[in-house]
């Protein structure tokens, strides 16, 4: 990858190529295939304030609520208090009201819009509760990352949430655990498949400690 001068190339309008003959091999040719797309996951915000740095970029945008569907023109977007427009958005199950994340182009044609390329990249905005508040950590519970950071051999009492079981030869041994702090999710190995558990309960576990 070549970096460009700065932290983001800026373009007075829509850059494009042209003049192309895909037929002509020597113009024209894969270097290779396979690869992942880019995409950076951005608020409409961010573009609104600072498009003409977005334009022909692959982004995810998330929680946006639809308009009025128009597959032949603008379908109006909102996230918090911007907006913007997807412009001859696929035919989609979603509705007007319905609040979704999207896989779109960054474009402008007199004010930006987003080109999203099929209705696969249109989903349900789901929004991720944290089942584990400040309140249950009482005097002696301990976060994840306070156990990460205790001394081998500590005896420690952690709130987690059980999210995973796995193990070796037919052998279901070990759980993970987990709790997001702060937007950042921390994860944490049991010496143990807590089979007694659900997957998604929130537990209390007091245990030894130790780095494998």
């Amino acid at each position: 990858m070549v970096e460009a001068t700065g932290s983001r190339a800026a373009y007075k309008g829509l850059p494009e190529l042209s003049g192309i003959n895909p037929t002509d091999e020597a113009k024209f040719k894969i270097i290779s295939n396979g690869n992942p797309l880019p995409l950076e996951t951005v608020t409409v915000e961010q573009i609104l304030s600072d498009s003409a740095s977005y334009l022909c970029e692959r982004v995810r945008l998330e929680g946006l609520t639809l308009g009025a569907i128009n597959t032949n023109g603008s379908t109006p977007v909102t996230q918090g208090e911007s907006s913007t427009v997807i412009y001859k958005i696929p035919e989609t199950v979603f509705v007007e009201g319905d609040c979704v994340d999207i896989v779109a182009i960054v474009s402008i044609y007199n004010s930006v819009q987003l080109r999203v390329a099929s209705a696969g990249d249109i989903n349900e905005h789901i929004e991720f509760i944290d089942p584990i508040g400040n309140d249950v950590f009482t005097e002696g519970r301990m976060t994840i990352p306070q156990v990460l950071a205790a001394a081998d051999g500590s005896e420690v009492t952690v709130v987690a949430q059980l999210v995973y079981r796995f193990g070796n030869y037919d052998s279901i041994n070990s759980a993970i655990l987990e709790d997001i702090i702060d937007g950042e999710i921390y994860g944490l190995q049991m010496y143990n498949s807590l089979d007694d558990y659900e997957l998604g309960d929130v537990l209390l576990i007091s245990a030894t400690k130790t780095t494998y």
